[in-house]
């Protein structure tokens, strides 16, 4: 397939290392930020623009145009590319919160959302590792029947397993995405910086908190989330739980984020 990318972030940068793996042709990247098209011309034998009308002709020849811009650019990418795309092209954004109907307000050719249920690599891992850390990764695929079709035939191309949801609830899908991927990376971070107050080193505090989150991801991955839970509210443990936020006083907002954990978590096990 012949490929075009519009934004040379982290996405843009995993699916054109994932398409030159899988030997498919990429026929211009474009990114109006300088340096993000450096770093594509160090990386890549392929040509690299600053705008979408000095590609033209590479867009008016693309197979598959990728999307790869933040959410709030979409739409104003979207608006500029009408007149660009042939009517057999297809094109996709990689937003995991807006739909494809972003899209298809201004274009005419066939379009849909890929979005992958992993956190994009660094830019610089290598080819054949960012095909290999997506392969079994959910991709959530949404749009026209040509679309679906022709991105479910590419993800299982490097083995990656593709998911259907209700266009309407991309956001709520988004949401979830979230609570996996980002949240508990802050949680990491308010355990790192407690344990590093009790006396913890940098280093001890953040493989100490990493191997507790690890530990947890291996329970879940056998069990339910009821059945995988420990400590004190699995235990219903008022005592233990009245100290925690005793000694959380000091740390506000350490003491309001386990609040508002503490009781989801008691509606988990259903402690009224």
């Amino acid at each position: 397939m012949k490929f075009v990318f519009i934004g040379l972030g982290r996405m843009g940068i995993l699916q054109a290392r994932l398409a030159r793996f899988l030997k498919h042709d990429t026929l211009a990247a474009i990114d109006v930020a300088p340096q993000a098209r450096s770093f594509f011309a160090e990386n890549f034998d392929d040509p690299v623009f600053d705008e979408l009308e000095k590609a033209k002709e590479a867009l008016l020849s693309a197979d598959l145009v990728w999307l790869t811009v933040t959410d709030a650019q979409i739409e104003s990418v979207a608006f500029r590319l009408g007149g660009l795309l042939s009517a057999n092209a297809v094109a996709v954004h990689t937003s995991g919160a807006l739909s494809s109907r972003v899209l298809t307000k201004y274009l005419s050719c066939h379009t849909g959302s890929v979005h992958p249920l992993m956190a994009c690599p660094l830019p610089t891992t290598p080819d054949a590792a960012c095909a290999e850390a997506y392969r079994g990764i959910f991709h959530v695929v949404e749009g026209d029947h040509e679309t679906q079709s022709l991105a479910r035939q590419y993800i299982s191309s490097f083995g990656g397993r593709v998911a259907t949801i209700d266009v309407d609830k991309k956001a709520l899908y988004h949401a979830a995405a979230v609570f996996a991927s980002n949240y508990p990376v802050t949680l990491v971070d308010t355990a790192q910086r407690l344990f590093a107050e009790c006396g913890f080193s940098s280093d001890d505090a953040r493989d100490a908190t990493c191997r507790l989150l690890e530990s947890a991801l291996m329970l879940l991955r056998e069990r339910d989330p009821v059945s995988a839970l420990t400590g004190p509210v699995k235990r219903h443990d008022a005592c233990t739980i009245d100290k925690h936020l005793d000694a959380l006083v000091h740390y506000p907002e350490a003491l309001t984020l386990y609040q508002a954990l503490l009781e989801s978590t008691k509606n988990l096990v259903g402690w009224k």
